[in-house]
């Protein structure tokens, strides 16, 4: 009535179930019926509308972390071979989807990048590895009903701004092995920060925005 424009989006974690898709590493669950559970909940809590005098919510969003991969040491492995990895995350938010029906979701994720990651990153030894990814596997993403990507910090370190105002963007290279079996090396140099939005409508990487 007041905000005819405004879409509400209820949140659907990873780890509504009690079972955290994004952690576990054992293989022992059944990750569809985890979130046709979850969307269950989703929906007697405002999805549907319950009430003649209310109305349901618009967009289901979903959140992989509130931090970097590297600050609890929780890599996906982007092999899809061993847990917690990206297929089994994209099962998960596929069973919530297909129970609602929705035509609309998002994710949010910090920003971390172990390739080419951020100076403030670099120096606090938190980089991430699912952006990457998602901006590699968008065909994946939109199979699964997402249609947007959330970047933003959740804690201390994690970050796509210079908050040590130093002017610092591309840091010393480095290499890991983390969510991948080979060594992969921080080569790439980029005069601008990465992007905080991104949508995944085209059929290329996503439409991304930059900020010096």
């Amino acid at each position: 009535m007041y905000a005819p424009n405004v879409l509400l989006a209820f949140h659907v974690s990873d780890w509504a179930s009690l079972y955290d898709v994004g952690s576990y590493t054992g293989s022992d669950i059944d990750v569809p019926a985890l979130g046709r559970r979850v969307a269950a909940f989703a929906k007697r809590s405002g999805m549907a509308k319950v009430r003649t005098d209310t109305s349901a919510y618009d967009v289901l969003f979903n959140d992989v972390a509130d931090r970097d991969s590297a600050v609890a040491g929780n890599w996906w492995d982007r092999r899809n071979v061993t847990f917690p990895n990206f297929h089994r995350w994209e099962r998960y938010v596929g069973a919530v989807h297909r129970f609602h029906g929705q035509a609309r979701g998002g994710v949010a994720d910090p920003r971390g990048e172990p390739v080419l990651p951020d100076g403030e990153q670099r120096r606090r030894a938190h980089p991430g590895q699912r952006a990457e990814y998602f901006f590699h596997h968008i065909v994946e993403l939109k199979a699964v009903g997402i249609v947007a990507l959330l970047f933003g910090r959740g804690n201390p370190g994690t970050t796509h701004t210079d908050d040590q105002r130093d002017g610092v963007t591309n840091p010393a290279s480095f290499c890991t092995s983390d969510g991948c079996p080979a060594l992969r090396c921080a080569t790439p140099t980029s005069a601008t920060s990465p992007t905080t939005t991104a949508g995944t409508s085209g059929s290329g990487p996503g439409r991304t925005t930059r900020t010096p």
